[in-house]
């Protein structure tokens, strides 16, 4: 392939508009401004930045309406979200979620199909959002809970960086809808260029920690300082 034709097909990979996401942005953009007003969205955003091209990112799970807050994370850049296969029940319902580029996924096993559709997107420089849980934490207080081997898995295999995101639990109605961003995770630096198996573990453990790192963060710097009087 000569140096014009690898031009062209960056320019395809990474151009701002396509017919094909026409849905998917059509839906994001004129839902964006009643989204903003309704969360009035807060983002901390911890560590250096980084520019990146495919990458997962893993988030905590507390309501229906995550996958709508995370794209606030990066909004000028296409997110595509894993969700549960049992949302994938009726036609109509069908269309509209892999219209705004959700992925299904059985949470009790990956296969093989499933692996691929995530791979082709992280291999193309895009966005694969996830939430490691598995499920939606209903708890009150809402501690990270243990994670899922997924994020280690997708994150190795396709090596891309993982960006760990906290969404904070609201307590009153009207309160403004707080996330955390931490610093983007290169898995190389903690298991090596060739990964082993038994190293899928071990990095499942640790995004969790990173996760948990967060959730820490709010606690002791953002919900600290408004305890104490500060605006936030």
């Amino acid at each position: 392939m000569n140096s014009k034709e690898k031009k062209k097909n960056k320019r395809k990979k990474y151009r701002t508009f396509s017919i094909k996401r026409f849905f998917y942005d059509f839906v994001k953009w004129t839902g964006a401004l009643p989204m903003m007003i309704f969360f009035r969205m807060k983002i901390y955003r911890i560590g250096k930045k980084e520019k990146f091209k495919g990458a997962l990112m893993m988030s905590n799970h507390i309501g229906l309406l995550d996958p709508v807050i995370i794209q606030f994370v990066y909004p000028f850049r296409r997110l595509w979200c894993l969700a549960m296969k049992e949302l994938f029940t009726s036609v109509p319902l069908k269309l509209f979620l892999k219209g705004v580029n959700c992925i299904p996924v059985d949470r009790e096993n990956v296969t093989i199909d499933m692996y691929h559709s995530v791979a082709d997107v992280l291999s193309s420089g895009k966005i694969v959002a996830m939430f490691p849980e598995g499920r939606i934490n209903f708890d009150k207080e809402a501690e990270v809970k243990s994670f899922k081997g997924g994020a280690a898995l997708f994150a190795i295999l396709n090596k891309v960086p993982v960006i760990p995101v906290y969404i904070v639990k609201k307590t009153k109605k009207l309160e403004r809808q707080k996330v955390v961003v931490g610093e983007i995770i290169h898995l190389e630096n903690i298991c090596g260029k060739a990964p082993t198996v038994a190293d899928l573990e071990t990095v499942s453990q640790y995004l969790h920690q990173k996760e948990q790192e967060l959730e820490q963060y709010y606690l002791n710097n953002i919900k600290k300082e408004k305890t104490n009087g500060n605006q936030v």
